[in-house]
Order: structure tokens, then sequence, then C-alpha cells
């Protein structure tokens, strides 16, 4: 079993449809913030994009692009938590129709997990230290 709520790597998981409810307890008992997409509404990098400006909330000057994308996801200072646990269903078809994207954002999720597995002095809000940040890619069943 996969724990999501320590800050250590490997920080993007895949696992099957039946195991995720499991996964959500712990985190969700542990002041985590779970966030939930559907990859169907990531199929391009311009959703991919859209998805994370809404659900985390990106400030304005987000600039569309990977550079702005790990800038503001490795701050989330208008969204504190002890820990953040991203879940991607239907995961097959994120990026399906910019698969030349699709390392790049493993890479950058694998990043922005290293990035806040080594943060610290951080504030109360997020538990002064080291951060959780997990990605999970649901499979189909």
């Amino acid at each position: 079993m996969i724990d999501f709520t320590s800050p250590g790597g490997p920080w993007v998981h895949e696992v099957e449809q039946a195991t995720v409810n499991q996964l959500l307890a712990p985190i969700e008992s542990a002041d985590g913030m779970v966030t939930r997409f559907d990859g169907r509404r990531m199929r391009t990098l311009d959703a991919l994009f859209q998805e994370y400006v809404r659900e985390f909330m990106l400030p304005e000057y987000f600039g569309w692009n990977w550079p702005a994308f790990d800038e503001c996801m490795t701050d989330l200072e208008w969204m504190p938590a002890k820990r953040y646990l991203t879940i991607v269903d239907h995961a097959g078809e994120v990026l399906k129709e910019d698969l030349g994207e699709l390392p790049t954002y493993l890479r950058q999720m694998e990043d922005i997990g290293r990035h806040w597995s080594r943060a610290f002095a951080l504030g109360p809000d997020w538990g002064g230290g080291e951060v959780p940040y997990h990605t999970v890619l649901v499979r189909a069943d």
C-alpha cells in the first residue's frame, strides 16, 4: 500500500479504480487536500491547464506553459495544506490529443512532489515542513 501521508517518493503512482477509495481515507483524515480530475477533460495541454487552474485556483498571472505551471504548483500559498493528493480518473485519456506532452506532465508531477518533499520552514498551515504531494493516475478496471 502506498503511504500518501509520507513526503517520500515516488510521487506519481498508477492504481486500479477499485483501490482508489482505500487510498482516500488516510489522507482525508490527516488534514489533506484531495483534488480529483477527470482525464477525459484533459485531452489537450490547454484543457489540462484549464483543469488545474480551476481546481487549484491558479492566479491570473498563470502563463499557460510548463514553467508557469511549475511555478504555481510549487507555490500554492493561496491554498495551503499539510498534504496534497491529486487523483486523475481515466488517466489513459490525459493528453491523448497532445501525446508528446505526456512525458513532460508526468515529469512535472514528479518534480512537484519532490519539491514539496524538500520544503522546509513553512508556516503552520503546511505543518511546518516537508509536505507530501502525490499524484495518482487511475487506470480503468
